[in-house]
């Protein structure tokens, strides 16, 4: 994850992207614990940002294994991206 303190990212939007790019990354369900320590993030944190992205539809949450994946709504979110015309 990128440091904080040398860019002007926002906090949240930077933990998002971060969380989408781990599973970009691993390309499986993981748990709150193995996401926070893999992003090295406050646990207490990244379980309210999964939560908060699970209320999105961005994730979705398997509570008999408690384990997080992202939903299909993460991949159409480029979906129009290859049609869009490139100056």
């Amino acid at each position: 994850m990128p440091n904080p303190n040398k860019t002007a990212i926002v906090k949240s939007a930077m933990r998002t992207f971060a969380v989408l790019e781990f599973f970009r990354k691993t390309k499986r369900a993981a748990s709150v614990t193995e996401i926070s320590s893999a992003l090295e993030m406050p646990q207490s944190s990244t379980s309210v940002l999964l939560r908060c992205l699970v209320e999105l539809n961005y994730l979705e949450y398997e509570r008999k294994t408690r384990l997080f994946i992202p939903s299909y709504r993460v991949n159409l979110l480029g979906d129009w991206i290859p049609s869009f015309p490139v100056p």
